[in-house]
């Protein structure tokens, strides 16, 4: 009997439309975020130095980056994991996204679109066709 390791189970070579579409969303989210980072900058630097905001948002942006380049991979920890992070900001979004508004209507805006962006791309990679990919196939 021959046994099944992890290196028999191999991804479908065509990504489907779904994940490139779900993949450019999350692209078009983080630049959303470098266009919304300048006009949050006065605002931040009132809370924390800003070496302190530097680092965070490249640290951010850095990680984010990393799940999406895993997702784009078919990496099926990288989705839950980042889908996870996501829904842990949700409650926070709701609050903070009010408050945006009223510093700047245009970086409310465009946190509401981030949200957008990233919400629909998380529907597109975990329901079919997109979720299919992300399931291991024996090769």
């Amino acid at each position: 009997m021959q046994q099944t390791t992890s290196q028999d189970q191999t991804l479908p070579t065509a990504k489907p439309v779904a994940i490139r579409r779900a993949i450019g969303l999350l692209w078009a989210s983080v630049a959303v975020g470098v266009v919304k980072t300048p006009l949050n900058w006065a605002y931040l630097t009132s809370r924390a130095s800003g070496a302190f905001n530097a680092f965070v948002i490249i640290f951010t942006f850095a990680i984010t980056a990393f799940f999406i380049w895993k997702i784009g991979q078919g990496k099926n920890w990288a989705r839950i994991v980042f889908l996870a992070v996501f829904l842990l900001g949700v409650v926070p979004f709701l609050f903070i996204v009010r408050s945006e508004f009223g510093r700047s209507p245009a970086s409310g805006l465009l946190s509401t679109m981030q949200f957008g962006l990233q919400a629909v791309a998380f529907f597109l990679i975990f329901t079919n066709p997109g979720k299919e990919w992300f399931q291991p196939r024996r090769g």
